[in-house]
């Protein structure tokens, strides 16, 4: 148990900075050593649960021998006080088995105290430092996001003065616009030259009415002219 707590100390105190260098997608990695570390956890206390439940055991088997050795205490004095000394003795006996084993359960129980303490205090210690690597992450790629934010504005920024600052940049503009300019002005004129066809009708109307007029007219002025011979 003490290894894997280890292992997760060393996993969580490594520096972000480094995982980001050496892995393409750093917030990804992060996301899952959290996860892995959050998942190592649940089984340590799995651990403190299966502890306490052996320490909270050991005192149940410690307090039955405590009992029996005061028990076989009692009914050995009353054994005495009968005048059976075979009895007492035989009871004495039972009750240094008990006195063993209920040592042996001393022992025990406090080394299970101390490991239940131990992985109690060991659990808190990794909480606290997953929440701080919770924080340490969200600080850590918002700075991450920023720098690629300015690094993005930067190359934008350098793009484009190097486009502007060519020599001929606004001249080869201007020339450009100056070229469109004369051809709208071309199309303009050509569109304004161009003859309406209807209108050309009428003109051609007009004149065939106007030169049939004059014919007439000439023809009443001849009539006139013979008439008055």
């Amino acid at each position: 148990m003490a290894g894997i707590f280890s292992r997760l100390t060393k996993t969580l105190s490594a520096n972000l900075n480094e995982i980001i260098d050496k892995i393409e997608d750093p917030e990804r990695m992060i996301r899952q050593t959290i996860r892995e570390v959050e998942a190592n956890i649940a089984r340590a206390k799995e651990a403190v649960v299966d502890a306490t439940a052996y320490e909270k055991q050991i005192q149940r088997d410690l307090a039955h021998h405590r009992n029996q050795i005061s028990r076989l205490h009692q009914e050995a004095e009353q054994a005495v006080v009968k005048g059976d000394e075979a009895l007492a003795a035989g009871l004495l006996t039972q009750k240094k088995e008990h006195e063993q084993k209920a040592q042996n359960y001393e022992i025990g129980l406090i080394e299970a105290q101390e490991t239940t303490r131990d992985l109690t205090a060991r659990v808190a210690s990794l909480e606290n430092l997953l929440a701080e690597t919770r924080v340490k992450r969200s600080r850590v790629m918002a700075r991450k996001r920023s720098a690629e934010a300015r690094h993005h504005i930067s190359e934008t920024t350098r793009v484009l003065k190097r486009g502007t600052e060519e020599a001929d940049f606004f001249e080869r503009l201007e020339d450009q616009v100056e070229d469109i300019e004369a051809r709208a002005e071309a199309l303009a004129s050509i569109d304004e030259a161009q003859p309406d066809a209807d209108s050309d009708m009428d003109r051609i109307s007009v004149e065939s009415d106007i030169k049939k007029e004059i014919e007439e007219m000439r023809k009443k002025l001849l009539s006139g002219e013979d008439g008055g011979k």
